[in-house]
């Protein structure tokens, strides 16, 4: 009976090495995983906070070629008067 059991306990400690190891591996795989996604949302806000001033100086410029063009209208329609 006690040899029976000799290899029943060699397959369960060795599955039970097995699936640490494994466990190892995928929680070193999330770890790395977390650590990648840290950095992609550091670069998403670095754009978002470019893409937020290029829309700020896009809207002065904007802007300050609408107030020439109403000071330019503004000009004309006086002259033709």
């Amino acid at each position: 009976m006690l040899v029976n059991s000799v290899p029943d306990l060699f397959s369960t400690v060795n599955r039970k090495v097995v699936l640490k190891q494994k466990l190892a591996e995928k929680n070193k795989d999330i770890a790395d995983k977390k650590i990648e996604m840290a950095s992609l949302a550091a670069q998403m806000a670095a754009l978002s906070a470019e893409v937020s001033e290029i829309n700020v100086e896009l809207e002065s410029i904007e802007a300050k070629e609408e107030e020439r063009e109403q000071g330019k209208r503004t000009r004309d329609g006086r002259l033709k008067h």
